[in-house]
Formats: C-alpha cells, structure tokens, sequence
C-alpha cells in the first residue's frame, strides 16, 4: 500500500467511513470503503479539495480549529512570524496537507 492509500483509510476510518472489502466488482465499487462511486463515495481524501471542506467541516464540528490550524502551518511548513506568506501557504495547502493536518488535529481528540 502506498503512503496515500494509508492517509486515505486513515482518514476514512476517522471519518466513519471504515475500510471494508468492496461488495461489487471493482469497476465501480471504490476499493477504500466498498461504496459505489456514485453511492457517497468519500475516500479520495489526499487528491480532491472538494473532500477538504468536508475534513474542516468535520474539524468546526469538533470545535478543533485552533489544533488543526497548528497542525497546518506544520504540514505545509508555514512560518508564522512571516505575514504575508502564511496566510497564503494555509489557504494554497494541498489536500493531501489537509488530510494530514486533519488527522493530526484529531488525534489529540481521541479517547
């Protein structure tokens, strides 16, 4: 398994979408959480930045902003004393960064 298929179970598990065998063929069943692509399949965490919203709503949800803010200016190796590039290297972060940045602020959160 490659790095971004470990993120992306990671995250689907965090989500509440567990990785499970898919119960279709794989033409069209997503191979992560076993949804028809056209089901709600939400896996593609690290590649689509429309999923993104969906990690940061998750975050706001979980009253994790502050955390996952953190964790992004890690990820993307923002600096903070720099005004005018970290805002710009937070908003430009990738969702893979996303992804990681999300995981690492929920780990703090977990039981």
């Amino acid at each position: 398994m490659d790095k971004n298929t470990e993120l992306n179970r990671a995250v689907s598990e965090a989500m509440g979408k567990p990785w499970r065998k898919p119960t279709h063929g794989t033409c069209c069943t997503c191979q992560t959480c076993g949804q028809y692509y056209d089901d709600g399949c939400l896996c593609d965490w690290t590649d689509d930045s429309e999923k993104s919203v969906l990690l940061e709503d998750e975050i706001e949800r979980r009253g994790l902003q502050k955390r996952y803010m953190d964790a992004l200016a890690s990820t993307t190796n923002a600096m903070p004393f720099d005004n005018v590039l970290y805002p710009w290297s937070l908003i430009r972060a990738t969702p893979e960064q996303r992804a990681r940045a999300f995981l690492e602020a929920i780990a703090h959160d977990q039981p």
